[in-house]
């Protein structure tokens, strides 16, 4: 697996300069408000989905430090590396 984090920026700037891809981001932005208000249609409490969504959120980021040190631990153990930046520990090989 090949990361392509530090050439973001430039691919971004690509991407948005790509006329296809902008046609087919045109279409979804004329497509998803129907597509989003049927899938609305078809739940019964739909505000109690986004009660219980906001709850999580809120709850996740009440405790995002015990998160995090949870994240770090998983990572660790393994043999993986949190390091300022997210860089990954050289030696280690890429995960497919």
């Amino acid at each position: 697996m090949e990361t392509t984090s530090r050439d973001f920026r430039h691919l971004t700037r690509v991407a948005l300069e790509n006329e296809t891809l902008q046609d087919s981001l045109d279409g979804v932005r004329k497509i998803m408000p129907a597509l989003r208000q049927n899938a609305i249609d078809q739940q019964a409490d739909f505000d109690g989905i986004c009660d219980r969504a906001t709850a999580i959120r809120d709850e996740a980021i009440h405790h995002l430090d015990r998160y995090l040190a949870e994240f770090e631990r998983r990572v660790v153990r393994p043999g993986g590396a949190c390091t300022p930046g997210g860089h990954r520990r050289r030696g280690l090989p890429d995960r497919e």
